[in-house]
């Protein structure tokens, strides 16, 4: 039968049903999830065993040293206080730190929070991302970034550095994965437009630090490199997007830096020093996954 028939003929057509979500992208998600779950963990095991502490400050002023990868990643979890052997039961992401109430269970000494929250704070990335990109090539490089920014934030957070081991060859393959995701869609042009985000993120830090370097480190110089790459690749094609999402990054840096540098003024004492990285790659992160929106307004993105 005609349904439609039935109708009058000026009644408005029936709404369509919400489209349902591909099985396909549903798959994506939920093993998307999970490996960044695991990924979070093992964030956690470079964020502690990656830096530290020198017998006396390196000839940048730095009291924290940055070990070899290959003594970073073999060997198996243990405890950074007793050395206690860590069991897989007592591995999983966020359940054992809630199950153990952030204690070791040979010791007892406290296991930093910072645990769960980088574990569930990249499976959360992750699926920001994906909500605001979808499934695209597109994604691979803020994907990559997601761990990167993670380690250097909470690093940057308990030591005041910004190891060169992580960002220089998170920065190559940051622009190695932009390549590659540029040349399957054929959007060659955000290349341009990521490496006009390189100049103008990357460049008034570079002059505070070359005219005053005690004002600034330059690892936070090196960091401004990966973070403008980032969103000047998620601007499209358009060079003016490249500067403007530049100078609202460095806004947004600086408004989230100072809110951080607040809370590390309470926690800290007033002579605390205030970690630039955190804010830094939260604010790339952010205008990254909302470039269009900033730009579409001023009529500055194009694909």
């Amino acid at each position: 039968m005609n349904h439609s028939a039935l109708l009058p003929a000026d009644s408005p057509p029936a709404p369509p049903h919400p489209a349902e979500p591909a099985l396909e992208d549903t798959i994506v998600l939920v093993v998307g999830c999970f490996a960044f779950l695991a990924l979070g963990s093992f964030v956690c095991v470079i964020i502690d065993r990656l830096p530290y502490r020198l017998d006396e400050p390196d000839e940048y002023g730095d009291i924290w040293g940055s070990r070899p990868w290959r003594e970073v990643v073999h060997g198996k979890s243990r405890c950074s206080s007793c050395s206690a052997e860590i069991k897989p039961y007592d591995n999983v992401p966020v359940a054992s730190w809630v199950v153990l109430r952030g204690r070791c269970r040979s010791c007892g000494e406290d296991i930093g929070f910072f645990h769960p929250f980088v574990e569930l704070a990249a499976p959360t990335g992750f699926i920001l991302a994906l909500w605001s990109l979808g499934v695209t090539w597109l994604l691979v490089p803020v994907l990559w970034f997601i761990p990167v920014a993670l380690t250097v934030a909470v690093i940057d957070l308990r030591t005041l550095i910004v190891p060169t081991a992580i960002v220089w060859p998170a920065t190559g393959i940051l622009v190695a994965g932009s390549v590659l995701a540029a040349g399957l869609t054929g959007e060659w042009g955000r290349l341009l437009v990521a490496i006009i985000g390189v100049a103008v993120v990357a460049g008034p830090l570079f002059a505070i630090w070359f005219v005053v370097p005690a004002g600034m480190g330059f690892g936070d110089v090196r960091l401004a490199v990966s973070v403008g790459w980032l969103v000047g690749f998620y601007g499209g094609t358009r060079p003016m997007a490249g500067v403007a999402l530049g100078v609202i990054t460095l806004l947004a840096a600086s408004v989230l830096g100072l809110l951080i540098g607040l809370v590390a003024l309470g926690v800290r004492g007033r002579k605390a020093q205030v970690p630039f990285g955190p804010g830094f790659v939260l604010a790339g992160f952010t205008v990254a996954l909302i470039a269009q929106q900033i730009l579409e307004p001023w009529d500055l993105f194009a694909t």
